[in-house]
């Protein structure tokens, strides 16, 4: 039985809402009152821009950059899902079926929420659209593992009868007052789980939203689903859109072939350490992946997409084995 301690501590680790695109410099730490008036009109006219199509975003950031202003959709921090006290039922699943924290982090919503993606001009729409990303539902998990349904729908089973049986609590709000309780174990016979508007909830047989936001115990989570053996993450797009790519959907990039080659050119060159060469560091490695990319696949991903992957390529590089 979870103590009220825990209960507060899984609250404080639920989902916040959307964060709109008029809060992102606050959001991401940047201090406005910092700037004076032309740097902000400036940036105001860059943003235009971009929604005009007289600009991309990468041009429109690189404008910013030798203007000397912040960045204008800056990357968040990278965030360690196992700091949370509670995890939602979709990484939840997502962690039993893989054992992998990068496929925890796509599902995180709050977190993939502090990402940025660029749509390109489509339709009467001349101009580029910068929104925040998308949270997943389990109805996507084919975009973060295109043949992965059926090891997921184990997963979810596998949760449910443990749920079923007791062996781990899940805590969630009654959508009817909104109290933070724990779910009885001998209910979920009569529930299923849903999240296809995006948020999570749990509906009984009659298809009330009985429960809303439910979040498991990580430590619980981990005992019942150790990494074990040892495995290494595999690297998901994290902005993945679940409503621009059609279900089943082959990936975008060829993701196996540009870790092979940045960890290729990681066990030519070594990690990086600024000590022993200073030319040698993330920045070199995403400059060789982005030219890798124009000419294996003729066309280049996003900045923020290469520094993402080469970021965790870089931290398996430096916890996998020697030999």
């Amino acid at each position: 039985m979870q103590t009220r301690r825990d209960r507060t501590a899984i609250r404080q680790a639920g989902q916040a809402p959307p964060v709109s695109l008029r809060s992102k410099v606050r959001r991401e730490g940047v201090a406005m009152k910092t700037l004076n008036r032309g740097q902000i009109l400036h940036r105001n006219e860059l943003e235009e821009d971009v929604r005009a199509g007289r600009l991309n975003p990468q041009e429109a950031e690189e404008r910013a950059a030798k203007a000397g202003l912040p960045p204008l959709w800056p990357e968040p921090k990278e965030s360690d899902p196992f700091q949370l006290a509670g995890w939602s039922m979709l990484m939840t699943m997502a962690w039993i079926a893989w054992r992998s924290s990068s496929h925890v982090v796509q599902t995180w919503a709050d977190q993939r929420r502090k990402h940025w993606v660029s749509l390109a001009p489509e339709g009467k729409r001349k101009g580029w659209l910068v929104e925040p990303a998308k949270a997943l539902t389990s109805y996507d998990i084919e975009l973060i593992e295109p043949e992965g349904r059926e090891r997921f729908s184990a997963a979810q089973a596998e949760l449910l009868h443990k749920l079923a049986k007791d062996e781990i609590r899940v805590s969630a709000y009654l959508t009817a007052t909104n109290e933070l309780v724990d779910v009885p174990a001998d209910s979920w016979m009569h529930l299923s789980f849903n999240d296809i508007t995006g948020e999570e909830f749990l509906k009984t047989l009659h298809g009330d939203n009985r429960y809303r936001r439910p979040l498991l115990p990580v430590r619980r989570v981990l005992e019942l689903w150790p990494l074990e053996p040892p495995a290494r993450n595999v690297s998901v797009p994290i902005l993945a859109q679940p409503s621009r790519v059609s279900r089943g959907a082959k990936p975008k990039y060829d993701l196996p072939g540009f870790e092979k080659e940045a960890l290729d050119k990681l066990d030519n060159e070594g990690a990086f350490d600024p000590s022993s060469d200073p030319k040698w560091r993330q920045s070199a490695l995403e400059e060789h992946m982005r030219k890798w990319c124009i000419n294996t696949w003729g066309k280049e991903p996003s900045e923020a997409w290469i520094r993402l992957h080469v970021s965790q390529i870089h931290r398996e590089f430096l916890t996998r084995p020697r030999g």
